[in-house]
């Protein structure tokens, strides 16, 4: 079965969308996180060196931020999916299809 990359793009869109719609409250232990990142395949999973650097980033912004006295993420959860609905949204259209064409 062939698939044309803007159908393709289509079904990524469509899966993506309902990704961020509602975040997940639920606890992490600091051993379960670590394990986390240790299963995370550095190389085989299509992220740039760059791109896995600005994931890090972010992460420790949030924990940095969780970390502090008086503030409570989950208090902020509306805005926090916001953001990354927008993030997602903006990622997406700036999606470009693969160079050669439709098949």
């Amino acid at each position: 079965m062939k698939i044309s990359k803007q159908r393709l793009l289509q079904i990524i869109r469509e899966e993506a969308e309902g990704q961020f719609k509602n975040l997940n409250t639920k606890s992490v232990s600091a051993t379960s996180l670590k394990q986390q990142r240790l299963n995370r395949e550095p190389d085989g999973d299509g992220t740039t060196p760059q791109e896995r650097g600005l994931i890090n980033q972010i992460e420790e912004f949030l924990a940095k931020i969780a970390n502090k006295d008086g503030v409570d993420l989950v208090q902020h959860k509306a805005l926090l999916t916001r953001i990354l609905k927008y993030l997602q949204d903006s990622l997406l259209k700036s999606a470009k299809p693969e160079a050669g064409g439709e098949q």
